[in-house]
């Protein structure tokens, strides 16, 4: 029993030795301050001053770091907005690369022929992803990268698609060159 005693004492004692090591050593990911995260939602929010956003940053995990709510933007681009985050964070590209390589696509008509009206509908992978924090895979985010490193991302939805994007990549721009933490 004292030798079974003894040997459990060493392994103890070399997990114990090896995770102060391994902590020692660990790599810690740059964080996304405050700071750049609110920098960069004003620079979001700054390019298009007439169009009503949601911009969110997370960071590379996918927690939400700064949010804004424009006066009159659509709610449906609150969960829009961060969802694309999330996605371009997760994968380090923008999400219209993702949404082409998920096969999401954009919205498309409900009925066809000459007078039926075009119902907008969205994707299947769309309506799946609403649910948070879960990536939705449309454009309007872009990732944050600085120094080789996906930092987080930025995330843009209550415009047309084309104005969320314009949105994400100014307010990446803003700080996607340095970094302050």
């Amino acid at each position: 029993m004292g030798k079974l005693l003894g040997i459990l004492a060493g392994v103890i004692g070399l997990i114990g030795l090896n995770a102060t090591a391994h902590a020692q050593s660990a790599h810690t990911l740059p964080q996304l301050s405050m700071a750049d995260a609110c920098k960069a939602v004003d620079a979001a929010l700054a390019v298009q001053p007439r169009v009503a956003e949601n911009i969110a940053v997370v960071d590379a995990n996918g927690g939400l770091i700064c949010f804004k709510h424009s006066d009159h933007a659509i709610h449906g681009g609150v969960p829009g907005s961060i969802g694309k985050a999330v996605a371009s964070a997760f994968f380090g590209l923008p999400s219209a690369d993702l949404e082409v390589k998920m096969g999401a696509g954009g919205w498309v008509p409900l009925a066809t022929g000459k007078n039926a009206p075009a119902v907008p509908v969205p994707t299947l992978r769309g309506v799946a992803a609403a649910s948070l924090p879960a990536p939705i895979y449309a454009q309007g985010a872009i990732p944050i990268i600085r120094d080789g490193i996906v930092d987080g991302a930025i995330g843009c939805g209550g415009g047309t698609a084309a104005q969320d994007q314009v949105c994400a990549e100014a307010g990446a721009a803003a700080i996607s060159s340095n970094r302050n933490s």
